[in-house]
Parts: structure tokens; C-alpha cells; sequence
């Protein structure tokens, strides 16, 4: 029993410490999506949480897709996307979206 007690706090422990990097790698993150235009130079399509998800998976980042939190439509210019890794550890990522010019 105090066997599987300490595996669990071993798993706990380093399951905590990837969270943690994962945080270092990806707080502050700024990521970057062009959109076309459509014919009266407005902005064609969105960036969809999978995007966000593609883009981080580029660079060898993996959070899962459930820890994003409260995803909404985002829009031109600037964005800020929360991704929660852990009890009380929530890293930002910031979206930039632009359209071509």
C-alpha cells in the first residue's frame, strides 16, 4: 500500500514539473494567423482552437486540447488565449490575427 502510495506521489510530481516547463515554453507565446480576404477586402475564415493547437504542435509544444479555457471567437489584431496546464498554473498565449495584404 505505501508502495503505490509513493508511485502516485512520484507520477503527481512529475506530471507537476512538465506542467511547468510546458508553462516556461508557451506563457507569453505569441502566435501569428494571416486570413484571406474575401472580394470586399473583409476578413475570410477564423482561427479555430485546432489552429492554435496545429501551430503549437510545430514547435513541439503539446498541451492537451481540453486545458484551453473558455475559447471564444477571436478577431483581427491581438488576442489572448488562456491554456490551463495545472491546478492554479494557467499560461497565456497571445494570438495575433491579420489579413493578407
Amino acid at each position: 500500500m505505501e508502495k503505490i502510495r509513493e508511485q502516485e506521489h512520484k507520477e503527481c510530481l512529475l506530471k507537476k514539473a512538465r506542467a511547468e516547463k510546458l508553462h516556461q515554453q508557451i506563457n507569453n507565446l505569441e502566435l501569428s494567423f494571416i486570413l484571406k480576404k474575401d472580394s470586399s477586402d473583409k476578413a475570410f475564415g477564423s482561427v479555430r482552437a485546432e489552429d492554435i493547437w496545429k501551430e503549437l504542435e510545430k514547435r513541439n509544444l503539446l498541451p492537451e486540447k481540453k486545458q484551453l479555457l473558455d475559447f471564444q471567437p477571436l478577431t483581427l489584431g491581438d488576442n489572448l488565449v488562456q491554456v490551463k496546464l495545472g491546478d492554479n498554473l494557467i499560461a497565456q498565449v497571445k494570438i495575433k490575427i491579420t489579413t493578407e495584404k
